[in-house]
């Protein structure tokens, strides 16, 4: 899953996806509601931020981040794996933009 940031849909990104049959679902951009690893990612920074305190090296921050990753477990992924539903119907219930696209890719992969 990816959210449609600029890096992701860029024109060597693009190709790769179709080059290699990678479906892509028509998520709203950079939705960190939506897509699980934005959540996996804010998870991270606060872990370590709350062990390490500022940063201080770019040497230290690849450490640092490399630790509280191997802390992981794999309940962590499934958990926010699991709670893609959830966050979905929240958005279709508060009728943002994007909850008819939302639906339509629901109907189109899923139905």
């Amino acid at each position: 899953m990816q959210d449609n940031a600029p890096v992701h849909t860029c024109r060597l990104v693009s190709e790769f996806l179709v080059d290699n049959e990678v479906p892509v679902l028509n998520w709203p951009p950079q939705s960190p509601d939506l897509n699980p690893i934005e959540n996996l990612w804010h998870i991270l920074k606060s872990r370590r931020a709350k062990k390490f305190g500022p940063v201080r090296t770019k040497s230290d921050i690849i450490t640092q981040t490399l630790e509280i990753w191997n802390e992981f477990g794999i309940e962590i992924c499934e958990k926010l794996s699991r709670s893609l539903k959830k966050r979905l119907l929240e958005v279709i219930k508060k009728k943002t933009g994007a909850h008819q696209l939302i639906i339509e890719t629901l109907n189109k992969y899923l139905f």
